[in-house]
């Protein structure tokens, strides 16, 4: 057999089979015992380490939701605090020490003047909600800081009559204090970056790194407005030129109270620390306005921007241009302005927000009247009377002459003209003809006159800045007609009775401030002193009234009336309307007036006024409109307000009250039925959007009932609003152009 071969029977090829499987199985077992307790032991710690992690990511979830609960509480309880001005409850919510003085004092400045410009309104756009919310809480890594961001929408009017949707929102700033609470405070100085400058021949900006990116944009567009301006004001008398080496400077600022200065109608916003002779446009930086939350945000943003600040400058150029004659012609003035910034596109006409006409005819017919309306003319250059028909809104022209800045209708038709050639006023009564009488110039020169019936008015300038007119002009235009047009020295501003021949007069003598009370039986004279006091009002023809008060003390106020037939008598004294009113706080002194009077109702206004800085929740004046029967003695308290004021409608059965809020921009008009006492809203819309403009383009509101009683007519941001209160009707007229200034009914 060979060397190699190996011998086996089949038994044991089989046996080694069975000995090899026997092996295997062997070390399989073995492998087993050892891996069992280590995957179990994997298993325990893995199933260990994910409770360990659930329970911390619980706990981290856990103190994260408390910590952002309590951030959030302490914001929505500074909000509740601003909407309440309630500045002990806001000053405790936020860091006002260290390094956050400034800005703690800024807050307070604004929260206390404006509110409502810190809680989100912002001007020339209206908002979608009442208040911003809360979109995100950002914590840092070591949770003592955070970031709360809050937003909201805005509905935009633009310069290209186009409404858009803006959303903005705001990055405030928390830090956790020693004792556990959660205060806003100022952003680090890395918030905001570097102050950075932006030159060009026109203009010069400084403005936050943080901003950087809209602020150049800003700038490129400004500086082509500026230039497109200066092109205007080659060609417009009521522009000043515009130098070669001329700057305009605008600043954008970090602290929150300069968000008072975004829109506001008042001379702050020009700083006193002039550069170089020039002024300095201050306005807050756009992210204390709010950041846009999309492209399209931006560039509404930066429109905005760029119309406030033209808007502005415009203003001074123009102010500047006109000097003293800015107050002096303020309708005429205002009006060119508006006109202005409406051809250059910083505005548009109508106004966006002004209210709307009811649908249907009225329900009582329309008064046999139109309405006299003074505007400027086509070239803008001139004022012009118009005479507007309620039914169609049709306007026509009825006068209009070179060189006039201001048309008073007068009764019978007559007008009063006010020419400007440049350097002096002139005035002529203008007949219904067209034809024009000159009226004769005063001894003194006089800055304004104002038509009253049948007479001319006159206030002679005081001797002194601020002090009271020591005197008046008069003249009876109708003796202008004839041959004696002639000037008579009154000794105060006359008040003439129903039926134009008494007169009561509100005198200051020469030096003195206290009021005095004169009375006259015809225009001629002679004239009486009846007693101190101001404020006279004719009850009736054979009747009329004073305030009885000393200039150093209100306390014993009262109302005198006083019959033609008959002795001084007491209406209503100051003490006995105080006792129908809250308690008066220390810090508070107090005087009231005679509103209006009908019959023998009489609407007193008491106004409340806190003598010292505004340092707490209550607003620094509040209005009290009262009205008292002098029947039965009874005295009610119609309404309450900063700005709140009434008049009896034209039947005398209601009241028609009106107020602007500074908060929130709303003006309001309201009718109050005297003999249900329930007050019912009439108009109610948002003024400061009306002007979208950060100039208050109205010369307040002006009413003027129709002879029926039936029909209000309103003048206000420029458009003519009839209104017949009983039947809560109206029907808005928007003049053909923006330059108007007065309106009211036609005699018929």
């Amino acid at each position: 057999m060979p060397a190699n071969f190996k011998w086996q029977t089949d038994e044991e090829d089989d046996w080694v089979e069975e000995m090899e499987a026997g092996g295997a199985t062997a070390v399989s077992l073995t492998r087993r015992v050892w891996f069992r307790p280590v995957l179990i032991a994997s298993l325990v710690l893995i199933l260990t380490g994910s409770v360990l992690f659930w329970q911390l990511t619980r706990r981290v979830e856990e103190t994260t939701n408390g910590i952002e609960a309590d951030i959030m509480a302490s914001y929505e309880l500074l909000a509740a605090a601003a909407d309440q001005k309630d500045v002990e409850l806001f000053r405790s919510l936020h860091a006002h020490t260290g390094r956050q003085t400034s800005w703690g004092y800024s807050l307070d400045k604004l929260m206390t003047n404006d509110s409502q410009l810190w809680n989100g309104r912002r001007p020339g756009i209206t908002p979608l909600t009442d208040s911003p919310q809360v979109a995100e809480i950002i914590l840092a890594p070591d949770l003592d800081r955070a970031e709360l961001i809050t937003e909201q929408s805005y509905v935009v009017q633009t310069a290209a009559d186009v409404t858009q949707t803006l959303t903005l929102n705001w990055t405030h700033n928390y830090e956790l204090q020693t004792d556990g609470r959660w205060l806003m405070t100022a952003p680090d100085d890395e918030f905001w970056g570097e102050w950075q400058t932006y030159e060009s021949q026109r203009l010069r900006f400084s403005y936050p790194a943080r901003d950087e990116t809209v602020a150049l944009e800003f700038a490129a567009a400004l500086d082509e407005e500026l230039e497109q301006l200066c092109r205007w004001s080659a060609d417009l008398s009521t522009l000043p030129p515009c130098p070669d080496d001329w700057q305009y400077q605008v600043r954008w600022d970090q602290e929150p109270g300069s968000l008072a200065d975004f829109g506001q109608s008042r001379d702050e916003m020009f700083y006193d620390d002039f550069d170089n002779g020039k002024f300095i446009i201050a306005m807050p930086a756009p992210t204390l306005v709010g950041t846009p939350a999309t492209e399209a945000g931006e560039q509404i943003l930066l429109d905005l921007y760029v119309r406030h600040t033209l808007a502005e400058i415009v203003r001074y150029g123009f102010q500047n241009a006109m000097s003293t004659n800015w107050y002096r012609f303020s309708g005429y003035n205002q009006a060119s302005l508006h006109r202005l910034l409406t051809v250059m596109g910083v505005t548009v006409w109508p106004p966006p927000v002004i209210p709307r006409s009811d649908p249907g005819p009225p329900p009582i017919p329309w008064p046999e009247q139109a309405v006299a309306l003074t505007c400027l003319d086509e070239s803008g250059q001139n004022a012009a009377l118009f005479h507007v028909q309620p039914e169609s809104g049709r306007q026509s022209t009825v006068f209009a002459e070179t060189g006039v800045v201001d048309v008073q209708l007068l009764s019978e038709g007559r007008l009063l003209a006010q020419v400007w050639t440049g350097t002096e006023a002139s005035w002529q009564l203008i007949k219904p003809d067209g034809t024009a009488v000159s009226l004769p110039a005063t001894e003194e020169p006089v800055e304004r006159m104002y038509g009253d019936g049948r007479y001319f008015v006159a206030p002679i300038p005081a001797s002194e800045k601020y002090a009271p007119s020591s005197g008046y002009y008069a003249l009876d235009w109708k003796q202008c007609l004839q041959t004696d047009c002639q000037w008579r020295q009154l000794p105060g501003r006359p008040i003439w009775s129903p039926d134009g021949t008494q007169l009561v007069l509100q005198a200051w003598p020469e030096g003195d401030w206290i009021s005095q009370v004169w009375y006259g039986k015809s225009f001629y004279g002679p004239f009486e002193l009846v007693a101190e006091g101001d404020s006279p009002v004719w009850l009736d023809e054979a009747t009329f009234s004073y305030r009885s008060a000393t200039f150093s003390d209100e306390s014993d106020a009262e109302l005198v009336a006083v019959p033609m037939d008959g002795e001084p008598e007491t209406i209503v004294t100051l003490a006995g309307l105080e006792a129908v009113l809250p308690a008066k706080e220390d810090d508070e002194s107090s005087w009231f007036y005679l509103a209006d009077a009908h019959s023998d109702l009489f609407l007193m206004t008491v106004v409340r006024f806190q003598s010292t800085p505004a340092s707490s929740s209550r607003p620094r004046q509040k209005n009290y409109l009262l009205l008292f029967d002098g029947r039965s003695q009874e005295t009610t308290v119609v309404a309450e307000g900063e700005t709140v004021r009434g008049n009896f409608a034209g039947d005398g059965r209601s009241l028609i009250l009106r107020e602007y809020n500074y908060d929130s921009g709303i003006w309001s008009l309201s009718r109050y039925d005297i003999a249900q006492k329930q007050t019912e809203p009439l108009i109610q819309y948002n003024a400061t959007a009306a002007a979208a403009l950060p100039i208050n383009l109205s010369r307040g509101s002006m009413l003027d009932w129709s002879a029926d009683g039936q029909w209000l007519l309103i003048f206000r941001d420029g458009v003519l609003i009839l209104l017949a209160p009983d039947y809560n009707y109206k029907h808005v007229i928007v003049p053909d152009t923006p330059g108007c200034f007065n309106a009211a009914w036609i005699a018929p």
